[in-house]
């Protein structure tokens, strides 16, 4: 069992193995290295205990109309710098390969003061169609 911190809510939300019904994603799980997991998921509360509700193990998995809230999300949070911002940046990179980030997102993550301090993030937003790569 686990619990994850989050920006969007107070608590942290937890999580437990067993609550992986898709055997897929719990062998992929099984076989993972150290240091090779990105996942996405949405959560409910109950109890007063929040709790990962569903769970991807790949962006191009979430369902669709959770992705502009995401994408939103993701974009406040590498503008505010209030998470690891070379790990938003590859989740940017992820998005955009998705074809889930749209160009007024991107606009405001390019101008930001966050980029400017620190041009080398954008090496981990770039994707391999990028014409600059």
């Amino acid at each position: 069992m686990d619990f994850f911190r989050v920006l969007y809510h107070k608590e942290n939300v937890f999580f437990h193995f067993s609550g992986i019904k898709d055997q897929t994603v719990k062998e992929k799980l099984e076989n993972l290295e150290r240091g090779d997991l990105y996942f996405f998921y949405t959560s409910y509360k109950k109890d007063d205990k929040r709790r990962v509700k569903k769970l991807w193990l790949s962006l191009s998995d979430v369902d669709e109309d959770l992705l502009p809230d995401f994408e939103n999300k993701i974009t406040e949070e590498f503008i505010s710098g209030e998470t690891n911002p070379f790990e938003v940046a590859y989740v940017i990179k992820l998005l955009r390969e998705n074809n889930s980030f749209n160009n007024q997102n991107l606009r405001k993550i390019l101008s930001s003061s966050k980029l400017i301090k620190t041009p080398s993030l954008l090496k981990g937003m770039l994707t391999e169609n990028d014409p600059f790569k």
